[in-house]
C-alpha cells in the first residue's frame, strides 16, 4: 500500500509538471537537508547530533556502498558513517551522531546509528558515494552526492558556506524546499513545512537557514513532494502567467476550509476533484461547462478528515492541474 501510495504522487505530479515550464531548483539527486550539532549538549532538544538526508526524486535510491562524512571546519581529516538500505521518493533518511552526554529527548526511531561528534557551530559534511575515506580539506569529483559546509568551514559549494547555528545548541540548517523559504515557513504549520528539503542552487549560503524548529525526519516520516516555482508565478505553486488554466488555493495550510480558485482559457468541460494520498477519490467540487476567463470559487469542507496532505486536481479540455493542500486541525 505504501509502494502504491508513492506511485500515485508521482503520478500526479508527472500531470502537474507535464504542462508547465519551470524554472524548478529542486535538486535531481539525494541531498544533505538538515544538520545538527548540539546534541546532549546543555539545553539542547535531543540528546544525539543527526545528519538528515532528503530525495526529492520521485524514485527510490539504493544507500549500499554509500557513506556520509564529517570534517572540522578546517580539516581534511574525514570521519566515515557507512550508509545501509534505501531511500524512497520523495522521503527522508536519518543518521544519528554522538551525544554530549545530557539526557534530554531521544531522536525518532534513526536509520543510521553512529558516534561521529559534529560541531555544533562550524564543519564539513560531504554524501559520497564511496565508504573510503576523503582526504582533501575541500574535496570534489564526481563521487560526491552532495556537500555542506556551514559556519566557518573552508569546504563547501558555491561562493560560501552555510550560515552557522551559533552556539546555544538549540538551532540547526536545513536546506530550503524553494527560494523564499524561511525558518518560519518551513517549521510546523508553515507554507513549505510539507514541501520537502530540495532547493539547490549549488551554493551552500543561499540553500540553508538557520532553524530553531529543529525537525529531525526519517524513513517512517511522511513522504513530501517538493516545491516547484513557476516563472511569472501566482504563488508558491502557481502557473505560468499565460498558461491554458490557474488553479490554487486558499489558506493552505487550512483548517477546516479553504477556497478553491481556478479560471480556464477556453469554454471546456472541467472537473475539480479531491483526493487523499491513497487516491481515493474524496469531493467532487466542480462538475460541468466552466467559461473562458472567469474565475470560479470553491469551497472545500474538511472537518470531517484527519490532519494530513490532500491532493486536488482540475481537468478541463484534456489537460490536468494537480496540487497539494495540507490539512492542520
Amino acid at each position: 500500500m505504501h509502494n502504491c501510495r508513492l506511485v500515485l504522487i508521482f503520478l500526479l505530479m508527472l500531470s502537474f509538471l507535464s504542462h508547465h515550464k519551470s524554472v524548478c531548483q529542486t535538486a535531481d539527486h539525494i541531498v544533505i537537508s538538515e544538520i545538527y550539532g548540539g546534541g546532549g549538549n546543555v539545553k539542547a532538544p535531543y540528546k544525539n547530533d543527526f545528519i538528515e538526508l532528503y530525495n526529492p526524486t520521485s524514485s527510490t535510491v539504493d544507500l549500499t556502498g554509500w557513506s556520509v562524512q564529517y570534517a572540522s571546519a578546517a580539516s581534511s581529516k574525514w570521519n566515515v558513517s557507512i550508509l545501509n538500505g534505501s531511500i524512497a521518493a520523495h522521503s527522508f533518511y536519518l543518521i544519528q551522531e554522538a551525544s554530549g552526554g545530557h539526557d534530554t529527548a531521544s531522536l525518532p526511531f534513526p536509520d543510521k546509528v553512529d558516534s561521529i561528534n559534529l560541531s555544533a557551530t562550524a564543519g564539513k559534511i560531504v554524501l559520497y558515494a564511496d565508504t573510503i575515506a576523503l582526504t582533501d580539506a575541500n574535496p570534489a569529483g564526481t563521487a560526491i552526492i552532495d556537500k555542506v559546509g556551514y559556519g566557518t568551514a573552508n569546504g563547501f559549494e558555491g561562493s560560501a558556506a552555510a550560515p552557522s547555528p551559533t552556539s546555544g545548541n538549540t538551532k540547526s540548517i536545513e536546506r530550503k524546499a524553494r527560494v523564499n523559504s524561511t525558518a518560519s515557513s518551513l517549521a510546523p504549520g508553515g507554507i513549505d513545512a510539507y514541501c520537502g528539503n530540495g532547493y539547490d542552487t549549488d551554493n551552500n549560503a543561499s540553500d540553508f537557514i538557520v532553524q530553531s524548529n529543529i525537525n529531525p525526519q526519517n524513513s517512517a516520516s511522511a513522504p513530501e513532494i517538493p516545491t516547484v516555482d513557476f516563472v511569472g508565478g501566482h504563488g508558491i505553486h502557481g502557473p505560468k502567467a499565460g498558461s491554458y488554466a490557474t488553479l490554487n488555493n486558499y489558506p493552505n495550510p487550512f483548517n477546516p476550509t479553504t477556497s478553491i480558485t481556478f479560471t480556464v482559457a477556453i469554454r471546456a468541460k472541467t472537473t475539480v476533484k479531491v483526493f487523499d494520498l491513497l487516491g481515493r477519490e474524496l469531493a467532487v467540487l466542480f462538475n460541468g461547462f466552466a467559461e473562458a476567463k472567469r474565475t470560479y470559487t470553491l469551497l472545500f469542507d474538511a472537518s470531517k478528515l484527519s490532519s494530513g496532505i490532500y491532493i486536488y486536481q482540475m481537468n478541463s479540455a484534456g489537460k490536468a492541474e494537480t496540487r497539494k493542500m495540507v490539512l492542520l486541525k
